[in-house]
């Protein structure tokens, strides 16, 4: 009789346990917070890009929440002085998208012109994120490794 009390307990304890939560986190391990920007395709089949996110020194901030339905994902990064980054270019697989000076939600279509991306001279700048394949996770987490870091 205790095991079937206890076999009834552990499944309500399981049906009433928080769901496992799925995000999109950014980590660094450098001392110095980071300024975040990240860029994805939408389900409505538009390029945006985000940012800025302040990344604690040596620590995690989500980025987006919830259950993540695309493959890849683009991220760029600066150190707070702006003079080091974390960024792709077209050889290694990156991608251009348009980034504002201050906190930006930017639908990318706004920016094309012939084919190709034209960020609007002083208002934004064309800057290239790394491409980070996911898979078919539903939660991930990217870490900014020092030594991936380049002078901007």
């Amino acid at each position: 009789m205790h095991r079937l009390t206890g076999a009834v307990f552990a499944l309500l304890a399981l049906a009433h346990a928080a769901p496992a939560r799925a995000d999109f986190i950014a980590c660094t391990e450098t001392v110095e917070p980071l300024q975040v920007a990240l860029g994805y395709w939408t389900p409505d089949r538009e390029w945006i890009s985000q940012g800025w996110w302040t990344v604690p020194g040596s620590g995690c901030l989500t980025l987006l929440t919830g259950d993540l339905n695309r493959r890849y994902y683009y991220l760029h990064a600066t150190d707070q002085s702006g003079r080091i980054a974390w960024k792709s270019s077209r050889e290694e697989g990156g991608s251009p998208f348009c980034v504002a000076e201050d906190v930006y939600l930017l639908v990318m279509r706004d920016f094309v012109y012939r084919n190709r991306t034209d960020c609007g001279g002083d208002d934004y700048d064309e800057v290239w994120f790394i491409e980070v394949d996911i898979g078919n996770a539903k939660s991930f987490s990217y870490l900014f490794r020092a030594a991936d870091a380049q002078p901007d």
